[in-house]
């Protein structure tokens, strides 16, 4: 599961956002997001990255360091 590595993510970034559909359905609907794990990468309002799927620790950290 890639939620561990999210939520320490966002303890440390303040602009990792990590939300769970099952509860708060709403910021998945608008960034698309059909299937978990999903990341979404926004920046000034406009989605940069979007990648759905599982991804190894070391690629999640380049996806939101990039």
């Amino acid at each position: 599961s890639s939620t561990p590595i999210v939520n320490k993510m966002a303890e440390k970034q303040k602009n990792i956002f990590p939300i769970d559909i099952t509860q708060d359905i709403k910021p998945a609907q608008a960034f698309g997001v059909l299937g978990t794990p999903s990341f979404v990468v926004v920046n000034h309002g406009k989605i940069e990255k979007f990648t759905m799927g599982p991804l190894s620790e070391n690629k999640i950290h380049r996806l939101f360091s990039e």
